[in-house]
């Protein structure tokens, strides 16, 4: 199969496929997608999506729903649609990752600072699983994405704040193909599994500073880590 290089870095992807075209699509015809990552750039990065008859008949729908899914990813920002070409995923940008990444510290940190004193043993129980599973899961960026942010959502949701964490969840998935480029990179992967881990522990003191501070940095670690990988594409 031909594969596409994947900007600023040594990863090739392969090119879009249609027997893999289900497993990305079908969370966009579902209706639960709320903590599920839309796209996975490994097969779709600047991939045209123009066979909308073959990709609906492989998910047993019709074109509309197909249609209308990337109609809502073009609308958060993931896709871009050019006529006679068809959609493809935007081009990573950092100054869109700097603008995502602010709004969600102020988002995020608000929900934290709530959810704080209303986490449960279970649900620090399962964070902590999380960081298990996603340290078991290597070099399988998909996977970890999805781990990744149960975590997140995990800490965030404790707060019972549903309308706060609707708009998170759209800036988690208008940056998701930013996270698959920075898990790519081992040192990456084991920085997070480190952030995580202080995350927890921070949680568990119930100290609302520490916890601040990791989830800020914790964010800053991605940025930096990307930096040079997007500014190479300006």
């Amino acid at each position: 199969m031909p594969r596409r290089k994947v900007p600023g870095t040594d990863y090739a992807s392969p090119a879009i496929d249609l027997n893999e075209l289900p497993n990305d699509l079908e969370e966009q015809v579902s209706p639960d997608v709320d903590d599920q990552p839309m796209l996975d750039i490994r097969t779709l990065h600047n991939t045209p999506m123009t066979q909308l008859l073959k990709i609906a008949a492989e998910l047993d729908v019709s074109r509309v729903p197909v249609r209308e899914a990337l109609k809502i990813l073009e609308g958060e920002g993931q896709v871009a649609y050019r006529p006679h070409h068809g959609y493809t995923l935007t081009e990573l940008d950092l100054d869109d990752l700097r603008e995502i990444y602010r709004i969600r510290r102020l988002l995020e940190d608000e929900a934290a600072r709530v959810a704080l004193p209303r986490l449960s043993d279970d649900d620090l129980d399962a964070m902590r699983d999380l960081i298990d599973e996603m340290e078991a899961l290597g070099d399988d960026v998909a996977a970890m994405a999805v781990a990744n942010r149960r975590f997140h959502m995990t800490l965030l949701e404790a707060s019972g704040m549903p309308h706060l964490l609707h708009h998170v969840r759209l800036l988690w998935n208008a940056s998701d193909h930013y996270r698959s480029v920075y898990y790519l990179d081992d040192a990456h992967r084991r920085e997070v599994h480190a952030d995580h881990r202080r995350i927890v522990e921070a949680c568990v003191a119930r100290d609302e500073a520490v916890l601040i501070a990791a989830l800020d940095e914790h964010r800053d670690h991605a940025i930096d880590g990307l930096r040079s990988t997007l500014e190479e594409d300006r």
